[in-house]
C-alpha cells in the first residue's frame, strides 16, 4: 500500500487576505468623504468628461478617439466608466475602487514574495504589509485620476505572478535546500502572463517597465537552455514593445532634453539625481508632497548622486554579510531600476520630474529588497518569534498612520497645494497651483472685497513662483505667465466693479502685455501649446471688446487654424461679422453652425437681428 502524501500546507495568502484587503483603506481613509479635486485634473478628466460620464456606449471611442490630454490609458477611463455607473458623482465610491486594487497588489506581492524568497512566509508578508501601508502609495489610491497607475501595477504583479507560478509545497522546499533555479514557465503561462502585460500597458504605458523583472528573472531565476529563456523573454518583450510604441506616439511631443542639459554626461547624472531621490522618498517616507524642488543646475555630485550609488551597493553588501543569494539582490535592483526607467530616464521629458505616483511601480522590489534582508537579520538578532512579530506590528503601524495622516492632504486641493508650499518652498509649481486654486476660489459669488483679497493672495504665489530657482519653472514659463495674466484680468474686472479705474486699466494693461508675450514665445512642451491658445483667446475677445475688430479677426483666424471646431472661437467670429456690417458671411456661418446644440441659443439672436435689419432695408 502507497505511503499517504504528507497534507497539502494552507495557503498563506488565502488566510492573510482579510488583513491585507482591510490595510489598503488606510492610504485613502482620510479623503472617502472628500470630493473630486476640482482644479487638479479629477474635474475634466473624470466628471467633466463626456467619454466617462455617458457609460458604455462611448467605449468605442475610447479606443479609437484617446481620452482628452492623457494619452493611452484606455483600460483605466473604461474601468472609470464603469464605476459612473455604480458611483455617479461620489468620489469616495472611485476611491474604495482605487484601494481595492492595491490591496489586490499587496496579495500579489505576497504570492510573488513567496516564490522569489523561496518560501520564506514571513519575510513575503513583511513585505505585502510594508507595500500596502506605504505612505509613497497615498497619491496612486487617493487621488482618483490615478487608476491608471493602480492598474498597471495589479496587471504587472499579476503577469509577474502567472510567469512565476505557484511553487509551494514539496517543490519550493527542494529548491531552497538545492540552492537551484526554479523551473522555467511553460508557454501556456507565458503566453498568459503576456496578454496580462498588454493589459498593464492599455492601462498606463509606464508598465513597458516590467519587462526589466522579466528579464532579471530569466537571468538569475529561471532554469532552461539559455535559447529557451532568451525565447521566453523575448515573447514578453512584445507587449512591451506595443506599450513604449503607444506611448511615445501619445508624449512624442515631449521628446525634450531633461534635468541634466544636452550632454550625455549631463543627462546620466540627471537620472542618477532622481533616482536617488526616489530611493530616498521609499525609504524615509516623510516630508512627502504634491511636488518637489529639482534644481536646474546640478553639481557635479550631490548627496542624492551618492544615495543612487550607494544605496544599492549597501543592499548587496547586506545580503553578503546575512549569506543571502546574491543573484536575488541583483534581481530585485534590477526590478527596481527598471520600474523607474519610463519616468526618470535621460531622453523622456513627461509632465514633472519627480513624484509620489512615479516611485509606486517600484515600490514592489524596493519592499521585497527590505523585507528579505530584514526578516534574515532579524532571525538573527531576535530569537523569539513575539519579538519578531512585534517590531513588524510597529512598522506597519507607523507607517499606516503615517499613510492615513498624509491622505487628509488629499481632501482639497488648497490643502494639498498649501501643504506643498510649506514642504517644498522652493518648486514653482506648489505656489502655481495655490495661486490658480485661488483664482477659481475667487469666480464664486463672493464679496467684492474677498474676491479682491483672494485674488491679490493668488498674484503674491505667482510671484514666489517666478522667484523660485526650479527646473520646472524654466520647462513652462508660457503656462506660469499665462495663469499669471488671467489672475491680473480677474483682478482688474474687481477693480472695476469697486470703482477704482485706474487700477483697473493698469491691471488689465499688464495682463494684455503677458498674454503677448505667451502668445510671442516658443513653447518648450506640448502642454504649453495650451497656454498659447488661451493667449490668443484673451487676444482676440480683447481686441473685440474694443472696437479693434480687424485685429481681433486675424487672432480668431489664427486660433481657428489651432483648433478649427472651438466653439467660442466660431462663435465670436459670427458675432464679429455681425458687428463689422458682414451681414451676409455672419448669416451663412451661422446657418451652417447652428445644429450644433452648444451654439444654437446664441446664433439664434444674432440670426433674428440679421433678418430684423435686411427686413427694415426691404421696407426702406
Amino acid at each position: 500500500m502507497p505511503d499517504a502524501s504528507p497534507p497539502a500546507s494552507p495557503d498563506p495568502v488565502r488566510r492573510w487576505r482579510w488583513v491585507l484587503l482591510p490595510l489598503a483603506l488606510l492610504p485613502t481613509i482620510g479623503v472617502l468623504h472628500a470630493p473630486f479635486l476640482t482644479n487638479y485634473d479629477d474635474f475634466w478628466a473624470i466628471d467633466n468628461n463626456p467619454l466617462i460620464k455617458h457609460g458604455f456606449g462611448y467605449l468605442p471611442r475610447l479606443f479609437t478617439e484617446g481620452t482628452l490630454e492623457h494619452g493611452h490609458m484606455q483600460l483605466a477611463y473604461a474601468s472609470l466608466a464603469f464605476d459612473h455607473l455604480f458611483f455617479g458623482s461620489f468620489a469616495g465610491g472611485y476611491r474604495i475602487v482605487n484601494a481595492l486594487i492595491h490591496g489586490l497588489s499587496a496579495l500579489l506581492v505576497f504570492r510573488i514574495g513567496c516564490r522569489l524568497l523561496r518560501g520564506r512566509t514571513e519575510a513575503a508578508l513583511l513585505a505585502a504589509l510594508v507595500f500596502v501601508v506605504h505612505p509613497t502609495a497615498v497619491e496612486t489610491v487617493a487621488w482618483v485620476i490615478q487608476r491608471n497607475n493602480a492598474l498597471a501595477q495589479l496587471f504587472g504583479l499579476a503577469a509577474l505572478a502567472v510567469y512565476l507560478g505557484d511553487g509551494t509545497g514539496s517543490q519550493q522546499q527542494t529548491e531552497a535546500a538545492r540552492g537551484t533555479r526554479c523551473d522555467g514557465p511553460s508557454w501556456r503561462r507565458v503566453a498568459g502572463s503576456a496578454l496580462l502585460l498588454l493589459l498593464a500597458q492599455i492601462s498606463k504605458t509606464s508598465a513597458v517597465s516590467f519587462f526589466a523583472a522579466f528579464a532579471a528573472l530569466e537571468l538569475f531565476f529561471c532554469s532552461g537552455p539559455a535559447w529557451r529563456r532568451a525565447a521566453r523573454a523575448g515573447v514578453m518583450l512584445l507587449p512591451c514593445l506595443a506599450g513604449a510604441a503607444w506611448g511615445l506616439s501619445a508624449h512624442a511631443e515631449q521628446v525634450v532634453p531633461v534635468l541634466g542639459g544636452p550632454s550625455a554626461a549631463g543627462r546620466l547624472l540627471g537620472m542618477l539625481h532622481l533616482y536617488g531621490r526616489a530611493w530616498c522618498l521609499l525609504l524615509w517616507p516623510a516630508g512627502l508632497s504634491a511636488f518637489y524642488h529639482v534644481s536646474p543646475q546640478l553639481p557635479p555630485f550631490d548627496a542624492a548622486m551618492a544615495a543612487a550609488v550607494l544605496i544599492p551597493l549597501v543592499w548587496l553588501a547586506l545580503y553578503r554579510a546575512l549569506k543571502l543569494p546574491l543573484g536575488r539582490a541583483v534581481l530585485l535592483l534590477a526590478w527596481f531600476v527598471g520600474a523607474l526607467l519610463p519616468t526618470m530616464n535621460p531622453c523622456i521629458g513627461i509632465s514633472f520630474l519627480l513624484q509620489d505616483r512615479y516611485v509606486y511601480l517600484a515600490l514592489v522590489p524596493c519592499c521585497l529588497l527590505f523585507a528579505d534582508a530584514v526578516a534574515a537579520a532579524g532571525a538573527r538578532v531576535l530569537t523569539l518569534r513575539n519579538g519578531q512579530r512585534l517590531g513588524v506590528a510597529l512598522l506597519v503601524i507607523v507607517l499606516g498612520a503615517t499613510s492615513a495622516l498624509r491622505s487628509l492632504d488629499w481632501r482639497s486641493p488648497g490643502r494639498l497645494f498649501l501643504d506643498a508650499t510649506f514642504k517644498q518652498p522652493r518648486t514653482a509649481f506648489g505656489h502655481a497651483y495655490y495661486a490658480m486654486h485661488l483664482f477659481f476660489l475667487s469666480n464664486q459669488k463672493l464679496p467684492q472685497q474677498q474676491k479682491d483679497q483672494l485674488l491679490t493672495t493668488a498674484l503674491a504665489e505667482h510671484e514666489a513662483a517666478a522667484r523660485c530657482d526650479d527646473f520646472e519653472r524654466l520647462v513652462y514659463p508660457l503656462f506660469l505667465k499665462n495663469e499669471r495674466a488671467r489672475i491680473m484680468l480677474a483682478q482688474s474686472g474687481v477693480a472695476r466693479a469697486r470703482g477704482d479705474r485706474d487700477r483697473a486699466s493698469r491691471l488689465a494693461a499688464d495682463a494684455r502685455a503677458l498674454f503677448l508675450e505667451v502668445w510671442q514665445g516658443r513653447p518648450e512642451r506640448a502642454t504649453e501649446k495650451g497656454a498659447k491658445f488661451q493667449a490668443l483667446k484673451y487676444l482676440a475677445f480683447e481686441a473685440l471688446d474694443s472696437s479693434r475688430f480687424e485685429e481681433g479677426l486675424r487672432y480668431l483666424e489664427t486660433g481657428l487654424q489651432l483648433a478649427p471646431e472651438n466653439p467660442e472661437l466660431l462663435l465670436c467670429r459670427v458675432a464679429a461679422w455681425e458687428q463689422m456690417g458682414r451681414d451676409d458671411d455672419a448669416r451663412r456661418e451661422a446657418e451652417r453652425l447652428i445644429a450644433r446644440p452648444e451654439l444654437a441659443p446664441h446664433l439664434r439672436p444674432i440670426l433674428d437681428r440679421i433678418a430684423a435689419k435686411q427686413q427694415r432695408k426691404s421696407e426702406r
